[in-house]
């Protein structure tokens, strides 16, 4: 190579140094609200004081109602695209190419018990075209810090005390969502998603029409149809409230 290659080649390693360093920023709304959201990120991976702490990205968050957020992503990210794909979201885009390539899509979703993103989902595509998808188990933060998670796992089978398991809950995990089905005997006879709420203190889930209290050892099923007297769920028993054992 020429001396005057090298100038050039220097020349333009310099130019794509000093342009990585430059601050660049997104609009959307990534918070939990309706107002516009600014989010800035800069590339820190070629700069050896960060290398060294891990950090490739340095990012914050001016958010419309004022509040300031600051995160940093750890080395692994490669070129990044951030989008907000609905409210309350983060989607980080990122690409690697050649034999060992991929294509990957973190989402993030805003916690305001964690008052930060919380990952929810990581689809990777290898250059080969195999699709990976994690979930992690804990809750983890977009600066990859992870929670004691609090939040009990309602999935299970549950089966009504004293009836010969005639009557039983099945409750599955499929995706963010819980699922349902319930059964008599082997008959289906309702079925759909279990919404849960955090009503002073309670864990309430509401299997469409019928509402439970989730304690360790089951389900405190009310029995009593709301506004509609003494019309019951389970006609078969009298009781206001039935118990559903959840199985070890």
């Amino acid at each position: 190579m020429t001396t005057k290659s090298i100038l050039i080649a220097i020349i333009l390693l310099k130019c794509a140094f000093v342009f990585s360093q430059v601050e660049k920023k997104v609009v959307g709304f990534f918070d939990a609200d309706n107002l516009s959201d600014t989010l800035f990120y800069k590339d820190l991976r070629f700069i050896d004081e960060f290398r060294n702490k891990d950090i490739a990205y340095s990012c914050r968050i001016s958010s419309g109602n004022g509040k300031k957020y600051e995160f940093n992503l750890g080395l692994g990210h490669e070129s990044l695209q951030f989008s907000s794909p609905k409210i309350g979201y983060i989607e980080i885009y990122q690409w690697k190419t050649g034999s060992q390539g991929f294509e990957q899509y973190e989402t993030y979703k805003f916690n305001s018990e964690y008052d930060t993103w919380i990952l929810q989902k990581i689809v990777t595509e290898n250059a080969d075209g195999k699709e990976e998808n994690y979930i992690p188990e804990k809750p983890t933060s977009i600066d990859g810090t992870e929670y004691k998670s609090e939040k009990p796992s309602f999935a299970g089978n549950y089966y009504l005390s004293n009836d010969s398991k005639r009557f039983s809950i099945t409750i599955k995990q499929n995706g963010e969502q819980n699922v349902f089905e319930i059964f008599d005997k082997n008959k289906k006879i309702s079925s759909g998603i279990a919404k849960v709420q955090k009503v002073k203190g309670k864990d309430l889930i509401f299997l469409n029409d019928i509402e439970a209290e989730y304690k360790s050892c089951g389900l405190i099923v009310k029995n009593i149809r709301d506004g509609s007297g003494k019309q019951l769920h389970f006609t078969q028993y009298r009781k206001d409230y039935l118990t559903f054992k959840k199985a070890k």
